[in-house]
């Protein structure tokens, strides 16, 4: 297994970094970009690109605007939103991924946020990507979920919002939810969770519109341990496509041990899903 690293310079001038894995042979197989959840870095996800590697697929693991690798940090000076990390990272790293391996079919495996975005971006530029990975990722939408959880999760989305406006910049590293994370990001999600709908701050894109024609291979991927992303949450995300009933979705039982975060250092149930969803693909 081989690995590089590469600097990548965003439009405004900030940094990222993607880190490839190669496997022994590079056979034309496909290409994963995985995309982190809210406020984890990429480096969580080397055990992830390594077992994908060793499956014989190319691993790619970058870090969202904001984290590890990238050279900007959300503070009450510097603010973001979806839009720069959509135009700006995004755009980017999967144009560098396609200019890197332009042979290859190119899938994004999207963690939460990382796969919320992912669609988004997909929706606006879907020459760039193959189809769409969705590991416990859903629409935060309140009423995906059920009773009382749905108040809950609204509260909660609009508290966090509401703490993001008021410092400007949202401490989760502190709170224990979402790590660090600027203001733009806690408002477009917020209101998401509020409406249901994608209306990005500052951008005039109609992503709406978009998701109803994206017509892209998906796999969905949830889990019954998982109480952040559960089974209807996430069927609201992918019913928003043009073809929903072409989405795969699996939701896989609680014998697995699952939860929102600790798949990814035991990825191999989920492997075996995308094993068995990607032939007919590549």
């Amino acid at each position: 297994m081989v690995h590089q690293l590469l600097q990548i310079t965003n439009p405004d001038q900030s940094v990222n970094q993607i880190e490839i894995h190669l496997p022994p042979v590079d056979d034309g197989q496909a290409v994963i970009v995985i995309c982190p959840a809210m406020g984890v870095r990429g480096s969580y996800y080397k055990p992830l690109a390594e077992a994908l590697t060793a499956e014989g697929f190319i691993g790619v693991v970058t870090d969202l605007r904001g984290l590890g690798h990238s050279s900007i940090r959300p503070s009450k000076k510097e603010n973001f939103g979806y839009r720069e990390m959509l135009d700006l990272d995004y755009q980017t790293i999967l144009e560098t991924v396609r200019d890197r391996f332009p042979t290859h079919k190119i899938y994004l495996l999207g963690h939460s946020l990382g796969g919320q975005l992912g669609c988004l971006f997909a929706s606006r530029k879907p020459q760039i990507l193959d189809g769409l990975i969705l590991v416990a990722c859903c629409s935060v939408y309140y009423k995906g979920w059920q009773g009382l959880g749905a108040y809950r999760t609204l509260f909660g989305t609009q508290l966090f919002r509401g703490i993001a406006k008021m410092l400007g910049y949202f401490p989760g590293d502190k709170i224990g939810f979402g790590g660090l994370a600027a203001q733009g990001v806690l408002e477009d999600w917020g209101q998401q969770a509020k409406t249901g709908k994608y209306i990005i701050g500052g951008d005039d894109f109609d992503y709406e519109a978009a998701l109803k024609q994206l017509n892209s291979p998906v796999l969905a991927v949830s889990f019954a341990g998982d109480h952040l992303a559960p089974r209807n949450a996430v069927q609201n995300l992918y019913e928003k496509f043009q073809k929903p009933e072409a989405v795969l979705h699996r939701h896989l039982d609680a014998d697995t041990g699952y939860t929102h975060f600790n798949w990814v250092k035991r990825p191999n149930q989920v492997i075996t899903e995308i094993k068995e969803w990607l032939p007919d693909l590549v």
